[in-house]
């Protein structure tokens, strides 16, 4: 299912991509009226009035009342003005039924693709509740639904490893040696396992050290004597051992415990 919500990320990736390269063809002004083209109001442009042309010729009055509506009432007269206003002088290609066509495509298929994706989340969400002991994982720094999930169903049950070296193995993060007889080469990150579960570890690292706590704590550590990357590498091999741990031994996460030689290092 990991596998399946990623491909499906990609394709809404990709027909965003597509919606945004039309807007660059047709209203390159659209940038600088709307941050993001699928807000509200934004959207509500894109399907009624997609074009300046059209926007050009829309009755003011209408169009206020049209964006007040979309959008809840947080966009009213001084973004139409802006937007009718940048697209008097667009530079866009002119518009016609060939361009209209591709845009409604592009707009169906990435509401569907958001909509794959959403149910997809969702039964990641309700699998994840299934497994005894899943609920201690969302205890521990960097760890959401989608790491959560994407851990799950590259190793399966974590409490069926007998060691925890075993899960790091699995994701490629275990450190190798390229050593020859006399030759001693460079030591690396093996990079053999499952490439999706080695990222979302790396995210989780990411996420951790962003606030104040027994995490962060440890990379700093880590850094006294690796490189930034090479301590984030760590510090995400060290949240799998905890999730090992955790579901293991059937305990929930324990900060103090599960990061106590960091933290008396970071106290003294």
């Amino acid at each position: 299912m990991a596998v399946t919500r990623r491909q499906q990320k990609a394709d809404v990736i990709r027909w965003q991509n597509r919606i945004q390269g039309w807007i660059d063809v047709y209203a390159p002004q659209f940038r600088r009226v709307f941050k993001a083209w699928d807000g509200l109001a934004a959207l509500w442009v894109l399907n009624t009035v997609p074009l300046p042309a059209d926007v050009v010729a829309y009755p003011f009055e209408d169009l206020v009342a049209a964006l007040l509506e979309a959008s809840h009432h947080r966009v009213g007269r001084k973004r139409a003005q802006a937007l009718v206003t940048a697209y008097r002088d667009s530079i866009g290609i002119p518009g016609h039924a060939s361009a209209r066509a591709p845009r409604a495509a592009y707009l169906g298929h990435w509401r569907a693709a958001r909509a794959t994706l959403a149910a997809t989340e969702a039964a990641q969400q309700a699998l994840e509740a299934s497994v005894a002991g899943a609920d201690a994982l969302r205890e521990i720094p960097g760890f959401g639904p989608v790491v959560i999930a994407t851990l799950l169903g590259a190793w399966g049950n974590l409490a069926d490893y007998a060691h925890p070296q075993q899960a790091v193995r699995m994701a490629g993060l275990n450190v190798v040696s390229d050593n020859s007889g006399k030759y001693q080469g460079n030591s690396h990150v093996a990079k053999r396992g499952r490439p999706q579960a080695r990222q979302v570890l790396y995210q989780a690292a990411l996420v951790a050290i962003a606030h104040e706590g027994p995490a962060r704590a440890r990379y700093r550590a880590r850094r006294e004597r690796l490189a930034p990357k090479a301590a984030l590498i760590a510090l995400a091999c060290k949240l799998l051992r905890i999730a090992w741990a955790c579901l293991r031994h059937r305990s929930p996460y324990d900060a103090a415990r599960a990061f106590a030689r960091s933290t008396t290092a970071a106290a003294a």
